[in-house]
Order: structure tokens, then sequence, then C-alpha cells
């Protein structure tokens, strides 16, 4: 697959629905030309995402899957306890989705593009 043109046909089908394809997917995201081009600010933004939530944890402590409360192991430090949970305004993440919104739908459209005889099949449906 891969060639301008070239329509799915059952064997194709059936390798492209595979059990594998998760992992496959997971290590095709950077070859992404969007990915690519957007790696730095993505990076930027996943590194302050969980730098606050290790720093909350380790701060103020955490709640497990189970739903117990683990205390902070810091807790005792006297300049935790005048410390408030740190948060991040949602403004950054809201500017950042159009551009993971993109990231779908340039995927979508590559694979829209193997699986019809020509461009404006897509349009006919």
């Amino acid at each position: 697959m891969g060639v301008p043109g070239q329509v799915y046909m059952h064997d194709e089908w059936v390798k492209h629905r595979s059990s594998e394809r998760f992992i496959k997917n997971l290590r095709s995201i950077t070859k992404s030309g969007v990915g690519q081009s957007l790696g730095l600010e993505l990076n930027f933004v996943t590194a302050t995402a969980v730098f606050c939530v290790l720093a909350n944890m380790a701060l103020m402590g955490y709640q497990d899957f189970g739903g117990v409360m683990h205390a902070s192991p810091l807790q005792d430090l006297a300049i935790v306890r005048d410390i408030h949970n740190l948060a991040l305004p949602a403004l950054p993440f809201t500017i950042g989705m159009p551009a993971l919104s993109l990231l779908l739908v340039f995927r979508t459209n590559t694979a829209c593009e193997h699986s019809l005889p020509d461009p404006s099949a897509r349009f006919k449906l």
C-alpha cells in the first residue's frame, strides 16, 4: 500500500484492522508532518502538565485509582504548608487543541486517499 490511487482489497483491509495497529500507529505519530512541525510546542505542553501533576502529588498528596487519598511525602516541611495546589490556566491547552485536531484530520485524509480509486470519489459517496 501507499501508492496513490491504489485501492484497499480484503487482504489489505484485514492487515489494516489488525490488533497490532495501535502499536504501529503510536510508533508513526512522530513521522507525521504536523507532529514534527509542532513537536517542540507539544513537548513543552506535555512536560508542563506532567510537572504540575507530579508537583501536586509531591506537595499536596494524591488520590489513587481505588479512591484512597495518600498524604504528601513532603507534608512535614514548613514551606509546603503554605503552598496551595499548582494550577495552570486553560488558555494554552485551548489554543493547542486545533493543532491536535489537525493531526487527526490529516491522518484521516491520508487513509481516505488510500481507500478510494480517485480523490474526487470521496465527494460522490
